[in-house]
């Protein structure tokens, strides 16, 4: 059969793909080698170019499917009908001048394999494959993802019981979050669900008779598809009848088989790229910290997020909360309030609930020192060493297990936990427990190491379940924790979609993925993010959801010192400790970092989580300045950059907002609030330039700037404010003023200068102290004025100042 190859420069940008007919689509189907040339001669001079092409059939009677767009693009080149080797001649000769592969296609097996496709001159980084074996293609993807390429185009040949695989990968400029799978014929339905509910689409389908389907997934929303995978040529015909005039039409079409027995996979769209991304916020805006706004917004874009929520405390109220979202209209609006899971923050809830169980009780109950298996029935491990692990081990990582050595998560290996006790699926905690106990040594003596370990945790969740008999630990957590905050929100989150907590975020993974669900025994197919895990069982290590602003009162809390609902002073302090001073920076179910702020180093407690499609942070600063973020997606999350950035906005804030947000959330504030009032009292006296007038700006309240304001003296002249802790009426006729009089019993004078306008104001910084809150000032201006009368002297109003504040 005769090679083609034909090369197009580049062509205008051709604009407007809301329908076939506005984006002037061409397909066609089961055309010959001669036909597929001709069309292809005349499309390409028409401004056409290809947007799928298929090649099956056999090598000796090749058929092709394709569809065309009348659009600008850069330079293409087109080919069909070659070998093996004539293919990899044609990539050795167009690669290094800039062209990438843009549609691969192939069909036939052993020596009869035939190629197909489009090159694009965009140069960039990619690279090429065929021939590959499925393990290969799977070695392939996983290297792409690994090095942030994306699957540009790939294809499925080979005969059903050795199939091959093509495929084409480039560097992934816009972060596209992407993935593939390669099923049966009869599987194809239950992946491709999977896939749609965790908001996946399909970009291409490539089959391969009955045998094998290859379809690239991306987690971006276009608007809406139809996708089949099984169509006779005849029904492929009538569905295109019956969605063009719907305003679809087909991105990718794939054809396998030959003759009577020739099956088309296609999927239609109205849209090829993804609808555009509109930011949003919600939440009450404070134009001081706008920086933080700022930060968000560039993270969520930058990295391709779709919901996030950041809430910000000072001094334990609630200064910021905020809910963002970064998504096509229509995508739901996250709000302050929304609710996200929080991964591995949950180990510092855990942490804060044992160390209130060792402060309540008696030590012979529970202490730093006490050995896990006292809180277990009696099983003997297979590691005598288990029976030297201790609390303070389980929540300092220094348990003796290590993930990397052991080579799996306990966490996430509920199968080969069912598999290795002979139980069904959903697993129990106990399960974990018995089987790390009696089928798996330690990795590491307790206390002589540290190795991150969720499964410490899961442990220590137990052990709380233990001290409680007859409650869970989400109820122990709930009432012990969270109630005394008057938080009702946070609760442990369930796997699957449809048990989506009220007001809870969708979650979309860097990486989409479909797993057999580990939450029912008939295990099918689901979004990895809706049933890959256990959600429940992560409880104590990974399984909390609330809101940022409900975990920003829990870092809140610590700043009451020992009036703190959740533990005494002393309690906090040995739960940030230091594990050791061989790891400085492990604390109990809490990480330590010191950060600079205006020169001063300051203490930041803080935890992270990341599970498929979340990633958490929360940070306390030891001055009271505390941030929590939680994001929808699994980029990471960590004190350094994101921590110490958070810190640097908070640093740069030149103005704290004298409010309280947590009400405005639907949570009860720590701090009470009493407003500062200010009231003018008496009248002035008249002078050479009139009546002086005393008036306060300002809020009076603690921290906040006032002034004490003077209007109408005479130009120039010497002033003196009066202060005083009571008021006074007392006429100074007596001196030679008379009319004039003075209203407060003066403890201090403070003398100034008014201006060439006659006006004068001396700023003044209410100091910070709960114990002036309710406590009264009165003032009163005195002013040098030698005309006015025998004194030379004038008196304004007086003002009394009551002092408000937050306590």
């Amino acid at each position: 059969m005769r090679e083609s190859v034909i090369i197009r420069a580049a062509l205008p940008l051709f604009l407007g793909l809301c329908s076939t007919a506005q984006a002037q689509i061409s397909a066609y189907h089961n055309v010959t080698a001669a036909s597929h040339q001709s069309r292809f001669t005349s499309l390409s001079q028409a401004g056409y170019r290809p947007i799928s092409l298929s090649i099956y059939g056999t090598s000796s009677s090749q058929r092709y499917a394709a569809v065309w767009a009348k659009r600008g693009g850069p330079s293409w080149i087109g080919f069909h009908g070659r070998t093996g080797s004539s293919f990899q001649t044609f990539y050795n000769t167009y690669r290094p001048l800039g062209y990438v592969p843009r549609i691969l296609t192939a069909t036939g097996s052993g020596s009869s394999v035939r190629f197909a496709g489009m090159f694009e001159k965009v140069g960039g980084s990619s690279w090429t494959r065929f021939g590959l074996t499925e393990s290969q293609m799977r070695t392939e993807v996983k290297a792409a993802h690994k090095n942030g390429y994306i699957l540009q185009t790939a294809d499925v040949y080979g005969s059903s019981s050795s199939p091959r695989y093509v495929a084409s990968f480039r560097k992934n400029l816009n972060n596209t979050p992407w993935n593939y799978a390669i099923s049966s014929g009869a599987s194809y339905p239950s992946h491709f669900n999977a896939f749609v509910q965790g908001y996946n689409r399909p970009v291409q389908v490539a089959i391969n008779g009955s045998s094998r389907v290859l379809s690239i997934w991306h987690g971006t929303n276009s608007g809406g598809f139809y996708s089949y995978n099984n169509l006779s040529s005849s029904s492929y015909q009538s569905r295109v009848t019956q969605l063009g005039a719907q305003g679809y039409y087909p991105m990718s079409v794939q054809g396998t088989g030959s003759g009577s027995s020739i099956r088309i996979a296609v999927v239609f769209v109205k849209r090829e790229t993804p609808l555009p991304r509109v930011f949003r916020t919600r939440g009450t805006a404070v134009a001081s910290l706008a920086g933080f706004d700022a930060y968000v917004k560039k993270l969520m874009q930058d990295n391709d997020v779709h919901a996030a929520g950041l809430a910000v405390v000072k001094d334990c109220r609630l200064m910021f909360a905020r809910g963002y979202t970064n998504a096509e209209s229509g995508y739901p609006t996250t709000q302050p309030t929304s609710v996200f899971r929080i991964a591995s923050i949950s180990k510092s809830i855990t942490s804060i609930a044992i160390h209130q169980q060792i402060e309540r009780r008696p030590s012979s109950q529970i202490n730093d020192l006490s050995l896990m298996v006292d809180f277990f029935p009696p099983i003997t491990p297979k590691d005598r060493r288990t029976n030297s692990i201790r609390i303070r081990h389980l929540l300092t990582h220094m348990g003796g297990w290590d993930n990397k050595v052991l080579g799996f998560n306990p966490s996430f290996a509920d199968v080969r936990i069912a598999a290795a006790q002979n139980v069904s699926l959903p697993i129990t905690r106990m399960d974990t427990f018995r089987y790390m106990t009696t089928k798996e040594n330690l990795q590491f003596t307790p206390n002589t190491d540290q190795k991150y370990a969720n499964y410490g945790f899961r442990a220590l969740g137990m052990v709380l379940e233990n001290l409680h008999p007859g409650q869970t630990y989400e109820t122990i957590v709930r009432r012990d924790v969270f109630a005394r905050l008057g938080l009702t929100r946070p609760r442990i989150g369930r796997s699957l979609k449809s048990q989506a907590a009220a007001g809870e975020v969708r979650y979309h993974p860097k990486t989409p993925g479909i797993d057999q669900s580990v939450v029912s025994s008939n295990r099918p197919w689901v979004a990895s993010q809706y049933g890959g895990w256990n959600q429940a069982n992560l409880a104590a290590e990974g399984g909390w959801i609330m809101a940022a602003p409900d975990m920003a009162k829990v870092l809140a809390s610590f700043d009451l010192n020992n009036k703190n609902p959740l533990m005494n002073s002393q309690s906090r302090d040995r739960m940030w400790e230091s594990a050791s001073s061989k790891f400085p920076a492990t604390a109990r179910g809490w990480w330590r970092r010191s950060v600079s702020s205006k020169g001063q180093k300051k203490l930041m407690m803080h935890h992270n989580g990341k599970l498929a499609g979340t990633s958490t942070l929360a940070v306390h600063r030891s001055d009271g300045v505390s941030f929590v973020l939680f994001l929808n997606k699994d980029i990471g999350l960590y004190d350094w950059p994101h921590g110490t950035a958070l810190s640097q906005v908070a640093d740069s804030v030149t103005s704290w907002p004298n409010h309280d947000l947590f009400p405005s959330v639907g949570i009860t504030p720590f701090k009470r609030f009493t407003k500062g009032t200010a009231v003018s009292y008496g009248t002035g006296c008249r002078g050479s330039a009139g009546v002086p007038q005393h008036s306060l700006a300002g809020t009076p309240e603690l921290g906040q700037l006032i002034q004490f304001k003077l209007v109408g003296a005479p130009r120039n002249t010497t002033v003196g404010l009066f202060l005083g802790l009571s008021k006074t009426s007392v006429d100074l006729g007596f001196i030679g003023a008379p009319g004039c009089r003075i209203y407060t019993n003066t403890a201090i004078t403070l003398p100034v200068q008014s201006n060439s306008l006659g006006r004068t104001a001396l700023p003044l910084t209410l100091p910070n102290d709960t114990g002036l809150i309710g406590a009264a000032v009165f003032t009163q201006f005195g002013v040098i004025d030698a005309p006015a009368n025998r004194a030379g002297l004038t008196m304004t109003n007086g003002v009394q100042t009551t002092i408000g504040g937050w306590k």
